[in-house]
């Protein structure tokens, strides 16, 4: 019997589907944006997930009650009418027009309370009035307050109870007019008493409630529109006197809440560090970074707890009708900017102006600290400014100094390292498994290098002072950072350098950064490109003895790295490896207490009795000076022109003499350089200068083997005549910036 109001009351519960899709939809908006950040790894906020889920499963929960109470109440209006009304209300119902807000019968009129219906018995019915009414508001766009105006129009329906009813009407203006007048025909053809407002009239009359509802009953079935043109009325008092129903005090107040929210962030952001009472720098910031997260984000969700508050109160319990189209644009407005507010400091808060939040991360990281469940490293680490991560460069945050490693960048907090410059091969580090921040960092004595209060530091400088006072002992060495730098000045070239040059030639000549794979090093004195080019030169001609070495260095990007040479052979990969192998067992033959010039000839006697010549010049004409690689003697030149030719294979070209020659000095505690040709040179020849008492003399074990009846020529000679005696100059390893001696 009551299907068209039933029809009619569930239109008006059609209002919480935009509600409920909305929520579900910023639902499903938050997880996918939480799972695109995460990329895909759910496990890592798996109790965000759980927690979100239980909150959907909360709010499917609460509109499934606000459903059921919405029915209770349609069977609650039915109790106003007896059965034949009822049965005359749903006729009429159904052949009235179709309406979606307002149902209109001679029994009955009913309009949707928020999501419930209500039902006035016509009888009941004092006066109608066509109102509009005009909104000053503001709306927050972006940091400004934008004042504007709204219209409503509306229906009031006076009942004998002193109740307003008030049933938004807005249409068209025409539209809207048409269903005003029908209603008050309709009821008018009950209760021809009830008193209609002319719309087009503004004239006002104070009459009490009483009077009119006395008057109304009296008329009977006289005339409505006598009873119109006696009294003339448009409003007898203002629907709501109260500030509940004030849209205006309504809005100023949402404003204001929110205004107070965001200084209320604001300060929270700002001052919280100022709260927290601890000198631990992890401690602090772990604590700064939650109580950022979840108190601004507990701030930010006043605006959700508003809306859902004034929806209930205004649209669900109150009796009166006082939510606008207005208000319900500012709760949703609030809904979002809450709801986006607690997603962004809460899950991934990353804004330029107020730095990186992660919360959640920091929350993790502070029961992982607790717990112990730290994640550790081992490798050689530099400092940077540019913090990479799996190789893509990490957003910098003020608080934080950055240290990259193998593959993963670590951060920690100024001040709170003992000595920046870190110089050892490898590290052992103990960090946050989330922000990766250091919580330890031992180097490869096991000394500790992180503090976190001053006395910690103060006690773990003292460890590494003794310590570098201990390695460095009586010898002449650079202190640098948490390592100790031999000093080489008996390089040739050396004294060139200034103190700041020397420091870093000494660590590249020490070979002590090099390690089994490529990587970068920081040098201890920042040089320009054309001064590492310098020292590099020095170097190479200091190593120029081993021509395949693992290792050498270069400089790109203002890092130097230390990288690894891999030759297509592998057979040449190992020849460095068997070269000094070879040159140690060799010197270990060389008999004891032997003085510079008895270990030089020592050398030359066994370079000319164990190793043959290699006629390079045939190599040289059958392979086209090296650019046939596919001849057959390509492969035995490339061996046999090297120190590892003629101490390994016993053949050797005048440069394997030479190389051989300066590295068995070397292995045997003498120094010598190399000297090769000008680039310019006719004649190429290589030969070897050592230093003897205060004189530098000149050597070519090469000549001396070509020439056996010719050995003094070439032996311990000047560098000036070893030129005149070649018809050649040379120059100091290849770099004719230094000039020989």
């Amino acid at each position: 019997m009551e299907n068209e109001i039933k029809k009619f009351d569930a239109r008006g519960r059609k209002k919480i589907r935009p509600v409920a899709l909305m929520f579900f939809g910023f639902s499903v908006l938050a997880i996918v944006l939480m799972y695109l950040i995460s990329d895909g790894n759910i496990e890592e906020y798996r109790d965000f997930y759980r927690a979100y889920g239980m909150l959907v499963l909360f709010a499917i929960l609460a509109f499934s009650v606000i459903t059921l109470c919405a029915k209770a109440t349609c069977k609650k209006e039915f109790k106003k009418f007896n059965r034949e009304q009822l049965s005359r209300i749903n006729r009429e119902a159904a052949k009235a027009p179709r309406l979606e807000h307002i149902l209109i019968t001679q029994d009955a009129i009913g309009y949707h309370l928020g999501l419930r219906t209500v039902l006035i018995p016509v009888e009941d019915i004092i006066r109608i009035s066509r109102v509009h009414r005009k909104h000053r508001h503001v709306y927050h766009s972006g940091s400004i307050f934008v004042p504007t105006v709204s219209e409503d129009a509306y229906i009031y329906v006076y009942t004998k109870d002193g109740k307003v009813h008030q049933m938004e009407n807005n249409l068209t203006e025409s539209l809207e007019l048409e269903i005003y007048y029908y209603l008050a025909y309709t009821v008018c053809s009950k209760r021809p008493g009830v008193l209609v407002d002319d719309p087009m009239n503004r004239i006002q009359i104070d009459i009490s409630t009483e009077e009119l509802i006395r008057r109304v009953d009296a008329a009977g079935t006289e005339d409505a529109g006598e009873l119109e043109m006696r009294f003339n009325l448009e409003h007898i008092y203002e629907m709501c006197s109260s500030d509940v129903g004030n849209s205006r005090w309504t809005e100023a107040l949402l404003v204001c809440i929110i205004m107070g929210t965001y200084i209320l962030c604001y300060f929270l952001y700002q001052a919280l560090p100022d709260f927290i009472p601890t000198e631990h720098a992890l401690q602090k910031d772990l604590f700064v970074r939650i109580g950022r997260t979840f108190g601004v984000g507990a701030v930010m969700a006043v605006p959700v707890i508003l809306v859902v508050g004034s929806f209930l109160k205004n649209v669900w319990f109150d009796k009166e009708r006082i939510q606008t189209r207005v208000l319900a644009a500012i709760y949703l407005w609030c809904g979002m900017v809450a709801l986006g507010g607690f997603v962004g400091y809460c899950l991934f808060a990353q804004d330029e102006a107020i730095g990186v939040v992660y919360g959640i991360e920091a929350w993790k990281d502070w029961r992982a600290y607790q717990s112990g469940n730290l994640e550790t490293a081992e490798g050689p680490l530099y400092m940077t400014d540019t913090p990479v991560d799996d190789g893509i460069q990490i957003l910098k945050e003020d608080q934080y100094n950055y240290i990259n490693g193998e593959g993963t960048c670590y951060s920690y907090y100024p001040g709170n390292i003992v000595n920046t410059k870190m110089m050892q091969n490898s590290y052992q580090v103990t960090y946050t498994p989330n922000l990766h921040i250091i919580v330890s960092l031992k180097d490869a004595q096991g000394y500790e290098r992180i503090g976190f209060t001053k006395k910690e530091l103060s006690k773990l400088q003292k460890e590494l002072d003794l310590y570098l006072a201990q390695q460095a002992g009586d010898r002449d060495v650079w202190k640098v950072g948490d390592c100790i730098i031999e000093k080489h000045p008996f390089v040739y070239g050396y004294e060139e350098l200034t103190e700041e040059e020397k420091i870093d030639f000494d660590l590249l000549y020490g070979e002590s950064m090099q390690a089994e794979t490529t990587r970068n090093i920081i040098m201890p004195e920042q040089l320009e490109k054309n001064g590492f080019k310098k020292l590099n030169a020095l170097y190479e001609c200091n190593r120029m003895f081993d021509s395949y070495r693992h290792y050498h260095y270069m400089f790109e990007n203002e890092k130097v790295y230390v990288s690894q040479t891999v030759y297509s052979e592998e057979e040449m990969n190992a020849a460095s490896e068997k070269y000094h192998e070879e040159a140690e067992k060799i010197i270990k033959k060389m008999p004891e207490n032997l003085s510079d010039s008895e270990k030089i000839q020592w050398v030359t006697d066994y370079l000319l009795n164990n190793t043959k010549m290699y006629d390079f010049f045939a190599w040289v004409e059958e392979t086209d000076n090296g650019k046939n690689k596919d001849s057959a003697k390509y492969k035995e030149g490339i061996f046999e022109d090297s120190g590892y030719g003629a101490l390994v294979l016993g053949v050797a070209a005048e440069q394997g003499y030479m190389e051989a020659f300066g590295m068995l000095l070397e292995k045997a505690g003498v120094y010598s350089i190399a000297v090769l040709p000008k680039e310019d040179s006719e004649e190429s020849h290589y030969w070897n200068l050592v230093k003897i008492g205060k004189e530098w003399k000149a050597i070519n074990t090469y000549q001396m083997a070509k020439n056996p009846d010719e050995q003094e020529a070439y032996n311990q000679i000047s560098n000036d005549s070893m030129e005149e005696l070649l018809e050649t100059s040379g120059c100091y390893g290849g770099n004719e910036e230094i000039a020989l001696p």
